[in-house]
């Protein structure tokens, strides 16, 4: 694809939109509404997402669909989009043989949302687990750990992004090393775990030394994701009399599984999941979208049951 010039996707304007972002969540009038999934949504457009590098190297093989996502979430009424960017760390794209090629995914990946957004939306770069989000046994050492997550964020916050997106993380260890990367950049930190029931990370770990992390570390805004609304539901309901911090939930309306990495399912219409996202809109949560599973028009009827848009200031 061809390079897109700092002025198209207006690095030199990254410190007002981060003041606007951060002024956006302070805001106690409604929820900001954060994209629905990039991998599934170009799976149901028939581009294939195999495993293990998934939807990755969409962003060069099928940039102007993964652009045309990004602008469909926009035009649904979605002020965050996220960067294509959930398997392109170096750590994954070294063992699967494009080692050679992570720092152009992720460029790329960056440049296709700053351009879909303009101004209308801010860009959260999306990092994730080095290994599979399910298998916290297979998180690695703190070294290692360190090393790919610090270069990936590095070039994250260098490309342009409005923020960063510690997404669908399944321990607390790597979950605080990426944080402590992240945090050397002036940029806001949203920090989302995946959660193997209401009260438990992958990892074990309960909420309750959960809580102790958000209330020690911080987050701007501390989320939920890639979890079923039910459970959600119940987790959120825990963190709610628990911290104080700003939360946001993203869930998942299928379940990962197959060769493409997720099996669709019936099992939330795009009604059933927007009373989901009212549900938490009235409890207060400030960062409300969808993950796996979820589409533009997911995000488009709980925009129109809300009733409320996001405007940049």
């Amino acid at each position: 694809m061809a390079a897109i010039s700092n002025e198209e996707y207006g690095m030199n304007q990254i410190p007002q939109r981060r003041d606007d972002l951060l002024a956006c969540l302070d805001n106690t009038t409604g929820p900001i509404l954060m994209d629905g999934a990039m991998g599934t949504e170009l799976l149901r457009r028939g581009i294939p997402t195999p495993l293990p590098l998934w939807s990755a190297s969409a962003n060069v093989k099928h940039a102007p669909v993964v652009e045309a996502i990004h602008k469909d979430y926009l035009a649904a009424g979605c002020r965050l989009i996220t960067t294509n960017t959930f398997r392109t760390s170096s750590y994954a794209m070294e063992r699967f043989g494009r080692g050679d090629r992570w720092q152009l995914w992720n460029i790329a990946a960056v440049q296709l949302a700053r351009k879909a957004a303009g101004d209308r939306a801010w860009v959260l770069g999306s990092v994730t687990a080095l290994e599979d989000c399910y298998r916290p046994d297979l998180v690695p050492e703190d070294a290692v750990l360190k090393r790919y997550h610090r270069e990936q964020i590095a070039l994250l916050a260098e490309s342009g992004v409005d923020a960063i997106l510690l997404e669908t993380f399944n321990s607390l260890r790597e979950l605080d090393c990426a944080y402590r990367l992240a945090r050397q950049y002036d940029l806001p930190v949203f920090a989302s775990v995946v959660l193997s029931d209401a009260e438990h990370l992958y990892d074990g770990s309960p909420l309750t030394d959960l809580v102790i992390w958000i209330h020690n570390a911080r987050p701007d805004v501390f989320l939920l994701n890639c979890t079923s609304p039910e459970i959600s539901d119940r987790a959120l309901r825990r963190l709610l009399v628990s911290t104080d911090q700003k939360l946001g939930v993203y869930g998942n309306v299928g379940h990962s599984g197959g060769e493409m990495g997720f099996e669709f399912t019936h099992a939330y219409s795009t009604a059933d999941y927007a009373q989901w996202l009212s549900r938490w809109s009235t409890l207060g949560i400030r960062v409300i979208g969808g993950c796996c599973g979820t589409t533009p028009e997911y995000m488009r009827k709980a925009n129109t049951l809300l009733g409320w848009q996001v405007a940049r200031s």
